[in-house]
């Protein structure tokens, strides 16, 4: 797909994700970063977090299911566990529920990784640079080392080191709010967006080679 820019790749997108899911209580982004590179979500396991099965609150989540916060998927994602056989017992006319629920163990531990790095970003944003969150968040969750193994490896990580250079340069000029970024970043998608971080950008127009990530058969 060229003529795409550098915010608007796969690899850039993964990131911008776990940012407008903290930041702007964005349910489509928090959803892409639970499903994405680092920690890869199935399918089985949030159709259980949006219906609550099997789903209790985690020791460290604040507010669960008050009168003021009731109960949703964000909250469920971001501080809630999964019991796998609860949920399968909870889902009717579930077919295959013993693979269904060795899947769902298998999520369970991812779930409580997502938290963990949720919790780190939270903390983190307002208080340290966005390119230092990002920076955090690509190597400590293995999204640099996910795309970066993909067909156009070597490509994804040109793109994302860019991305990088990018925000720290919108540092300098803008200062350090991560709301004012993600504010920045829509306005200049796919309008003046930066041209993706090529390796051999030469004289003429840049050439973009795009990543796919195959999540059970599907691109994602």
């Amino acid at each position: 797909q060229g003529g795409r820019g550098l915010l608007t790749t796969r690899e850039v997108q993964s990131v911008l994700h776990w940012l407008r899911a903290a930041v702007n209580a964005d349910n489509i982004a928090l959803v892409g970063a639970l499903r994405g590179p680092g920690i890869s979500l199935s399918d089985p396991a949030l159709y259980c977090l949006r219906k609550n099965f099997g789903v209790s609150r985690a020791d460290h989540a604040q507010g669960w299911m008050e009168a003021a916060g009731p109960y949703s998927l964000r909250a469920a994602a971001t501080g809630g566990t999964l019991d796998p056989a609860a949920a399968v017992a909870a889902w009717l006319k579930l077919r295959a529920p013993e693979e269904t629920q060795a899947l769902l163990a298998r999520d369970a531990a991812l779930l409580k990784r997502f938290q963990a790095r949720w919790q780190n970003i939270t903390r983190a944003l307002g208080k340290t640079p966005p390119h230092q969150v990002i920076e955090d968040l690509i190597d400590g969750e293995g999204i640099r080392a996910h795309w970066h193994a993909g067909p156009a490896g070597r490509q994804a990580a040109a793109n994302l080191d860019a991305f990088i250079h990018l925000v720290r340069s919108w540092e300098s000029e803008n200062g350090t709010s991560p709301r004012a970024l993600l504010r920045h970043v829509d306005q200049v998608t796919g309008q003046d967006d930066p041209a993706s971080g090529g390796l051999d950008a030469g004289a003429g127009a840049p050439v973009l080679i795009t990543t796919y990530w195959q999540a059970k058969g599907r691109e994602w």
